[in-house]
């Protein structure tokens, strides 16, 4: 049953705080940061829609770790996989989520929202295996990165997509840094959290079974981007089987300081 322009409204007003912004039925979610709206829309030119563009996701199984409001599945959903599971340790994203796939009309039957913790939840419940995992946005705010790539590993046939933080160093290493647990951004479990270099990133996906290459950003608005543009953010795209030849040019983006 569809909402009306009145619940919708009712229903975005019970979260106050929206990493992305949605067109909900033509009402839009208020964006904290709103120079973030040209953040989100460049990552997704990207990372992602040379993907998408190339067919990748069409029929396949796809996990979205730390899902948030399900901006990232609803991109797969639109670009054809068959089902997609998002996960996320908060209950109020999985709501944010639950309500922007059911105001965008997505069949019950394409989609799963699960509140669960990465390292502690029970990987065969979730739907395994699959073909596709995004991990956009979590990787620099985990304390155990080399965990999370195994656990992934297990689950994953195929692609893993990563955009994360980094340390900008041309070295294959990691540091650690805090994170306030009450910032829904953040770190879900513990306020220490390890930061990879670009390196250190390669090496564990290298580790886990993938070949990985890190995609030079190449933004036509900065915007919200400063990260990307000075070197402190990469997406890296990894995989056991698919070439992707073609999908992203023939450049990698070599470690900056």
């Amino acid at each position: 049953m569809s909402l009306s322009k009145e619940e919708i409204e009712r229903e975005i007003r019970r979260h106050p705080r929206w990493h992305y912004q949605f067109d909900l039925a033509g009402v839009r979610t208020p964006i904290h940061q709103p120079e973030w709206v040209n953040r989100h829309r460049q990552r997704k030119r990207y990372f992602f829609d040379p993907l998408a563009e190339a067919g990748v996701f069409e029929g396949k199984r796809v996990l979205d770790l730390g899902c948030n409001a399900g901006f990232w599945a609803l991109q797969a959903v639109r670009a054809g996989c068959a089902h997609v599971v998002g996960i996320d340790a908060r209950a109020s994203h999985i709501e944010q989520a639950k309500l922007v796939f059911r105001v965008n009309d997505v069949p019950e039957g394409k989609y799963r929202f699960i509140r669960d913790n990465v390292f502690t939840g029970d990987l065969g419940s979730w739907g395994e295996p699959f073909d596709i995992v995004l991990c956009l946005g979590l990787l620099y705010h985990v304390c155990k990165p080399m965990e999370l790539l195994e656990r992934v590993s297990r689950v994953n046939r195929d692609l893993l997509l990563i955009d994360s933080t980094v340390h900008n160093d041309p070295r294959s290493m990691i540091v650690l840094r805090h994170e306030p647990l009450d910032d829904p951004r953040m770190s879900a479990d513990y306020q220490l959290v390890f930061l990879p270099s670009p390196a250190a990133v390669h090496d564990m996906a290298v580790a886990n079974g993938y070949a990985c290459r890190t995609l030079p950003p190449a933004f036509d608005d900065w915007e919200g981007c400063e990260d990307f543009r000075d070197g402190d953010r990469y997406a890296f795209v990894c995989s056991k089987h698919s070439s992707l030849a073609g999908v992203y040019g023939d450049t990698t983006a070599p470690p900056r300081r």
